[in-house]
């Protein structure tokens, strides 16, 4: 575990790999948000990559 008073030993200074995969997937995130606001399923038009 990280000592929090040391800014030095934070996870968010921690070397990241950009190359690697986000886990953060849209479609999670839209099932998530429908899930938080009780909202129904619906479709939702392809994401095309950036």
């Amino acid at each position: 575990m990280t000592d929090p008073s040391d800014p030095d030993t934070s996870p968010l200074f921690e070397a990241k790999d950009f190359d690697e995969s986000s886990v953060f997937t849209p479609e999670a995130l839209l099932e998530n948000a429908r899930r938080q606001k009780d909202l129904p399923d619906r479709s939702v038009p392809e994401i095309w990559p950036c």
